[in-house]
């Protein structure tokens, strides 16, 4: 059974939305018979009767559309009615041109025809496909009558498979899970009659996946749904997908030997008692087949035998250089795109143009011989095409010429010969030779070079990359999306590690190279990777970090001296005004005024001005072309030398090359375990991993005071009349850092039976032995005043008004907290009280990771330019992030060439059939991303480093906060802002730095001045020390708004706002904004940023529209602040507003001057709304039936059920006049519950 979709919309405006959605509903043809169209939404099967009922549905929503498009009823209504029929799903096509309060579709509703449900909901599939409605072909999973069982599952004889004749296998499934057989337990026969024992009312057969909760609800049997996902592919349906599996009887063996286990259903682990599985259940079941590693013995890639749970550096292929790398740039066009201001009073976003790559340059490096190394570059509307093809033809010569053929080892010196015969230990692993891995010759299989003595299994590993890796600077989010539709035109594989459907960490392309007869098939993968994922830094920025000795490959095509210094710095470019082919054409270089950057909203400096005409002339440009084409190479060249010289330190320093890898992270990992030798263990107890997930908390951020401002002998406008204070703005040096060079677990996990006799004052911080808790803590009230500014022991939970969790430290008793045990110390020693200890998990630890931190941290105090000390401390940073990575999180996005399944590759046909199927995004008729939903998470990272590192780095701001800044200064210090290792702190003391003088053991004075004129000493640096953000020049005035939003002055002003592009906070914020924001909630809405949108089929720079400009709308281009709830009260509480008089329009504006308020008349044109009045009140359209009575002194609004009583001008139901979020009688919105103030926030989150 099929559906069809056989209509396209196009939506410019509300007037053309809602034309197109008429279209579309009388379009509609639901027909069982008829095969359905290839698209791009989930599809589903339709029976002739529900056919029927869906066609009456969808005239219906014609019918409404025609009202609303002959003026018969307003917006309201019009939503309104189709939310009565059940066809608001629909709106998300016209979503951005209505106001936001008047349409919001609620995520969890249900309704009654499942079937329904499947319409609404993937919608969304169709607009990702450009905005043409159609669906996907679909194959789907149906029950049937006996099917062999795979041979390796027969083989276990652990599923009972009935060979039923009819298509009854459920029923005569569970039959078999309940009653016991008379007789062979296969046959039908051996089972009384299912249906006089289970009741299958209302089912039919075979049975479908949504009637099972129906089954258990009548019989009152739990069922359990497994699915098989077969590692092989066959022209056989059942083994090409994941299908329904009735699994009837499960035996309890895991091994050979009998044993009593217990089985948990939800994310298949055993356990050993029943009691474990119960508490498991109650809490920590992920619901989700979870795989662990095991204590199994197993033999490594290396030839060593060891548990599979020990986690240590295998990866010697990763120490070889890869021979071959490419570094690449495209550049664009913004072709404007004509766009219609759309029905809304919001904020929003439109498409302003289209980004079309014209031309594209990249690099060749050999890393072993520089004359392979060569630059292509090319012009032309289809350079991403050419860009592909290009790399193809590129990948198969350097197979031809120089992969494929291995040279054989050239003849050894005498002094080779030597050392060889002499070596006791791999020269790649470290480890001495033994009988059973004997001692070989390595050599380069390109250069034919001896490389040293190596254990066979290390030789055999130690290999050159069939991969050639292609570095884009920031792909993930722009030059990908320029090339991505051309990867499938030759139907090759292509795969994906994504972090969304449109924002990949790596795209690979396997290419067939040459076809075996015999063997398999030979193919090297060209895997394009995001430089900027190692290198965080722009390439202007990136590019001055180097010296004129490291910028190699520029001086190579540039030797002239000029030459090389006018390229050897990022360049500028008129990116804005290059927005046609003709623009390349042009003789002549723009005006300085056509360099201005919209993305930035900044012009270039009469400087750099200069040096672009400087270059033209130099370079004797003839065209813009001509120009282009010289900052592109430029820009490929800086890119090559930076990553170069990335590489050329990370071999020398880590004896890895980073070409191996996809992200820093990654590569610091495997730097730590090489140099560390660490085995780490991981864990094998499902238990364990939740209890320590539910540990993980990230650093606090919040916002206690709203302003300060400093009175103290070093500031010009200092009164001695009013007592001294200072702010200083104090950050941990390297805090992460410092926690990874403590004590950290790495083995012999088990958990203590003891837990009630536990002291943790009995373990040293540096004890062989390591403890995590679960407590339950009480947080005395005599504390509450003095541990207000910064509680101890946050906790993540949704604040009021919010949907998101947050990080919030709170004064609340805590219940089942987990718990460091150097933390728990800490706590109880500032006075919490310890109530009960839940559970506690024992570990080894020692500082193992400090040597690695260490080594980075002297590296980059021996580094002779900003370039290295730059990257010693990303790799300090990114072995952190790696320690905290969130398996759970991993996307499965596939990227499909072909629609039919090929040999081991499935197509798209067959991933849209899984039951895991999500949603997918159609970039063309030969590329499809299709995202599944996991059905599998393997835990195979260290949490618990992460865990203890997140926990030990709080004990370092919390003692510092407490044990010496409350301890000397008391009640005379408050703490004005913190954000994980920084404390922004108003302290009123005679002379701060002379304290900082007596007390230098607590502070990291590198960054102070020799001749500082506080005479303070300059220390070295040191890891937890914290340092004066402001070297030592005093602050001003604080203004705080609230996490990640404040502003400090002093010598320079400094502006955070999260949220708001940095360009913007630069150049449109002022204090005054900060000022005005203070001690009420603000909403930041900038509605002046251009940006960069990754859409599906291609780059869109986007421009949000502002409210319609009016007298009584604000202009403010920077924010959009909500009033404060005492200025809402300042109305009598008895006074009633005329809603047809001017009085109306002033007392609306005297609320503290709200925003996008706007009072319009209107001619009577509306059926529904019967005034000839309506209002646009801070973006809400109301009719005046909306109106009743004020409360608290404002007018406000109520929900109505039914359009009957709206258009009547009654309001029946009242008890929706308290404001979710604050209880307050405020000043409430139709079809809404939120107050004025909360709404505004609300919606903003």
């Amino acid at each position: 059974m099929w559906m069809c979709y056989v209509t396209e919309i196009e939506v410019t405006d509300l007037k053309s939305g809602v034309q197109n959605l008429h279209q579309l509903f009388s379009n509609l043809e639901f027909d069982a018979s008829h095969e359905a169209v290839y698209g791009a939404v989930r599809p589903s099967s339709y029976s002739p009767e529900f056919c029927t009922e869906l066609a009456k549905k969808y005239e219906k929503g014609a019918e409404i559309c025609d009202l609303y498009l002959k003026n018969q009823i307003c917006l309201y209504g019009f939503v309104s009615l189709l939310k009565a029929v059940k066809l608001d799903g629909y709106l998300i096509r016209i979503k951005d041109y209505l106001p936001s309060v008047l349409y919001e579709k609620e995520e969890n509703s249900e309704d009654d025809t499942s079937n329904n449900e499947v319409i609404d909901t993937d919608i969304d599939g169709m607009v990702e496909d450009g905005s043409n409605v159609n669906i996907n072909k679909f194959s789907s999973i149906s029950a049937s009558t006996y099917i062999r069982l795979p041979t390796p599952l027969a083989r276990k004889h652990a599923i009972l498979n009935i060979e039923n004749k009819d298509n009854k296998c459920f029923a005569w499934s569970v039959m078999a899970a309940v009653f016991p057989a008379t007789g062979n337990p296969t046959k039908p026969e051996s089972y009384p009659p299912y249906d006089t024992l289970l009741n299958f009312e209302g089912i039919d057969f075979p049975m479908k996946l949504k009637d099972i909760k129906k089954f258990e609800t009548l019989n009152n049997i739990s069922v359990n749904v497994y699915g098989l996902e077969s590692n092989f592919v066959t022209n056989k349906r059942q083994y090409e997908i994941v299908g329904p599996l009735h699994v009837e009887t499960c035996k309890k063996s895991k091994n050979k030997k009998p044993s009593k286990g217990y089985l948990c259903d939800g994310c298949l682990q055993f356990f050993v008692s029943e009691e474990k599985l119960n508490n498991h259940q109650k809490s920590d079941c992920s619901h989700i087949y979870t795989k662990l590693p095991t204590t199994q013995p197993k033999i490594n890639k290396l030839g060593e035998i060891g548990p599979e749970n020990i986690l240590k550096f295998i990866n010697l292929q990763k120490m070889l250089p890869v021979p071959f790398v490419i570094y690449a740039d495209f550049e664009s066009l913004l072709k404007p795109i004509d766009c219609t201001e759309p029905f809304s009073g919001n904020s929003y976003f439109v498409k302003i143009a289209e980004h079309q790559a014209y031309s594209f340059a990249f690099y060749l490096k050999c890393s072993y011989d520089d004359s392979l190394s060569k630059l292509i570059k090319y012009e032309g509307k289809d350079a991403p095409k050419v860009f592909i093809q290009k790399l193809d033809d590129l990948v198969h010569e350097l197979y031809n010429n120089h992969l494929k053929h291995i040279k054989p080892m050239s003849p050894l010196t005498k002094e080779e010969i030597e050392k060889h015969e002499s070596a006791t230990e791999c020269y790649l692993c470290g480890k001495p030779f033994n009988p059973f891995n004997h001692k070989v010759r390595d050599h380069h299989h390109l250069t034919s070079k001896y490389l040293g003595p190596a254990h066979n299994s290390c030789n055999i590993n130690y290999k050159l990359s069939n991969t050639v890796p292609v570095f884009f600077h920031n792909m993930s989010n722009y030059d990908c999306h320029l090339f991505v539709k051309e990867l499938s035109t030759t139907g090759e594989q292509v795969s994906v590690i994504a972090q969304t459907k449109e924002k990949y960490i790596t795209i690979s392309k396997k290419i067939l190279v040459e076809e075996s007869k015999k063997g398999p098939h030979k193919y090297i993968t060209l895997r394009f990777v995001d430089s900027f994922r190692f290198l965080t830094k722009s390439l202007d920025i990136l590019s001055t970090t180097l010296d004129s000795e490291q910028c190699r490959e520029i001086r190579k095509y540039f030797p002239d001296t000029k030459h090389f210094e006018l390229v050897r710095h990022k360049g500028v470019f008129p990116y804005s005004y290059m927005d046609g082919f003709d623009r390349l054409k042009e003789k002549t270089p723009p005006p300085k005024e056509n360099f201005y950057n919209n993305l930035t909203n900044k012009h270039i400096s009469d400087e750099d001005y200069a040096r672009a005409i400087d270059v033209w002339n130099t370079f004797d440009c003839k065209s813009m072309s001509d120009y282009a084409m010289l900052y592109l190479i430029s820009d490929v060249l800086l890119l090559a030398d930076v990553f170069e010289n990335f590489r050329k330190v990370c071999h020398k320093e880590y004896n890895l090359d980073p070409c191996h890898y996809i992200t820093a992270p990654a590569l610091s990992w495997d730097a730590m375990l090489r140099y560390t030798k660490i085995e780490l263990e991981l864990l094998t107890d499902v238990d364990m991993v939740h209890f320590l997930k539910k540990g993980v908390r990230g650093g606090v951020a919040q916002c206690s005071k709203r302003e300060a401002v400093a009175n103290n002998r070093y500031l010009p406008n200092y009164d001695p009349q009013q007592p001294e204070s200072y702010i200083m703005y104090l950050d941990a040096t390297n805090l992460y850092g410092a926690a990874m060079c403590q004590y950290l677990p790495y083995g012999n996990f088990k958990w203590v039976t003891d837990a009630e006799n536990f002291n943790c004052f009995s373990v040293e911080d540096d004890a062989d032995k390591g403890y995590v808790l679960e407590v339950d803590l009480e947080y005395p009230a005599h504390l509450h005043s003095a541990h207000n500014d910064m509680p101890f022991c946050p906790e993540s939970m949704v604040p009021p008004g919010s949907k998101y969790p947050k990080l919030i430290p709170n004064l609340n008793n805590k219940t089942k907290y987990i718990i460091h045990y150097r933390n728990l110390k800490q706590c109880l020693k500032y006075g919490l009280v310890l109530k009960m200890i839940h559970r506690i998990l024992e570990f080894s630890q020692s500082p193992w990771l400090k040597k690695y931190i260490d080594l980075n941290t002297s590296l980059r105090n021996k580094a002779k330019n900003e370039f290295e000390r730059d990257l010693f401390k990303l790799l300090n940073n990114a072995i952190f992030g790696k320690t905290l990575e969130n398996v759970e999180k991993r996307k499965d996005i596939r990227l499909c060439t072909r629609w039919e399944t090929k040999t081991n590759s499935l197509g798209a046909r067959a991933l849209i059939s899984k039951p895991e199927f999500k949603s997918c995004s159609v970039f063309n008729e030969n590329l499809v991303a299709v995202h599944l939903g996991k059905t599998k998470i393997v835990y195979d990272k260290p949490l618990y480093v992460g865990f203890t590192i997140l926990d030990l780095s709080k004990t370092v701001i919390y003692d510092f906060y407490y044990g010496y800044i409350k301890k000397k200064y008391g009640e005379a210090a408050n703490l004005l802002y913190t954000d994980t290792d920084s404390l922004i702190m108003e302290i009123y003391t005679s002379n701060f730095y002379e304290d900082m003088k007596r007390n230098i053991e607590h502070f990291d004075t590198s960054n102070y001045p020799t001749d500082n004129i506080h005479g303070i000493p300059k220390t070295p640096s040191i890891l937890g020390k914290m340092k004066d953000e402001f070297s030592s020049t005093p602050i001003k005035r604080f203004y705080g708004t609230g996490a990640k939003a404040y502003c400090i002055e002093a010598n320079k002003i400094i502006q955070k706002a999260k949220g708001i592009s940095k360009h913007v906070t630069k150049t449109q914020l002022q204090m005054s904004d900060y000022d005005l924001c203070d001690n009420i909630k603000m909403v930041l809405e900038n509605e002046n940023q251009e940006m960069v949108e990754a859409d599906v089929n291609f780059l869109d720079p986007i421009a949000p529209y502002e409210a319609e400009d009016s007298d009584n709308v604000s202009t403010d281009g920077s924010f959009i602040f909500s009033v404060s709830t005492e200025n809402l009260s300042d109305m009598e509480d008895s006074e009633v507003l005329d809603t047809d008089s001017a009085e109306v329009e002033n007392k609306i504006f005297k609320m503290d001057n709200v925003n996008n308020v706007r009072f319009l008349s209107y001619e009577s044109r509306y059926s529904v709304c019967i005034s000839q009045h309506y209002y646009v009140i801070d973006n809400t359209t109301l009719c005046p039936s909306c109106f009743f009575e004020t409360v608290s002194g404002v007018p406000s609004y109520v929900p109505t059920t039914h359009i009957t009583e709206h258009s009547s001008g009654k309001v029946s139901d009242l008890s929706a006049h308290i404001c979710m979020c604050c209880n307050k009688n405020l000043y409430i919105y139709c079809l809404s519950t939120y107050c004025i103030v909360c709404n505004n926030i609300n919606l903003q989150q």
